[in-house]
């Protein structure tokens, strides 16, 4: 027996929850309520047994929604917000830098796999503020005016892709230091456009050269510092043969002398 609070009869008994749709008071909530009229003694023991070992009696709930299965990069850790950038970044593939772009697609796209018009919004609003998406909502709050993704992003995708981003580097790289290239066409090298801008543009936060866009789109790079040939040895000196003879000293120092013989000397020449 229990005491329940049901408006005026505060002090109204239900029997082993006969009558489950009585208000019980806060410290009996936590309990396990059955009720035998209702469910009969066979339906009250296979729940109490049920609960006692743990067995979860609810109905399943069904296959997760496409948003939460189709995002192939975990961006933000939430999977409409994963999924709507992922979309995001499959419509720049198919367009060039100077293109002008809307939301329109994205959006009906996300709309196949189960994310409302609402939730898309809130999805661009949070990768807008997280800096993973460039976009500006436009008057009347409908649709966003976007632009290309950040270097960072596309990168990452590409990669993710299974494009080598760092032979990239070192392609261009060696066209603009050992060829002495001054403009960079991506249809010439065979590359994305949107990949090459973003190689380029991350080697110029490097002080390497400096890089614009030309309205042909190709890109135009000046300035070349001795950092950029630097760069490009050291690329071409990372070579696993480097890392096992650095981790094996040589025998005139693993036999104790401090300094080499003459003729170790000459061979180290």
């Amino acid at each position: 027996m229990a005491a329940l609070a049901d408006g005026d009869e505060a002090g109204r008994r239900d029997p082993l929850g006969e009558e489950p749709f009585v208000q019980r008071t806060r410290p009996l909530r936590h309990l396990l309520w059955e009720s035998v009229p209702r469910d009969g003694l066979d339906g009250v023991t296979r729940n109490v047994v049920g609960t006692l070992f743990g067995r979860d009696l609810r109905p399943p709930l069904g296959p997760p929604p496409a948003c939460a299965q189709g995002s192939s990069i975990t961006w933000t850790g939430i999977p409409a917000d994963d999924v709507v950038l992922d979309l995001v970044v499959e419509m720049w593939r198919s367009l060039t830098p100077s293109h002008t772009a809307f939301s329109n697609p994205v959006e009906a796209a996300a709309a196949a796999k189960g994310i409302g018009s609402e939730q898309f919004h809130e999805s661009m609003h949070e990768l807008v503020r997280r800096g993973l998406v460039d976009a500006q909502l436009m008057a009347g709050g409908v649709r966003w005016w976007m632009r290309p993704v950040p270097d960072r992003v596309w990168l990452r995708a590409e990669a993710e892709a299974g494009v080598d981003v760092d032979a990239v580097r070192e392609q261009l790289l060696s066209l603009i230091v050992n060829e002495e290239a001054s403009r960079i066409d991506p249809a010439e090298v065979g590359l994305n456009p949107f990949t090459v801008g973003a190689v380029l543009r991350g080697m110029a936060a490097q002080d390497l050269f400096s890089v614009h866009k030309i309205n042909d789109g190709t890109l135009s790079v000046a300035g070349v510092s001795p950092l950029a040939r630097h760069a490009l040895r050291a690329r071409r000196a990372r070579l696993p043969k480097v890392a096992s003879l650095a981790s094996s000293p040589p025998g005139w120092l693993q036999a104790g002398r401090a300094t080499p013989s003459a003729p170790a000397r000459m061979a180290a020449i």
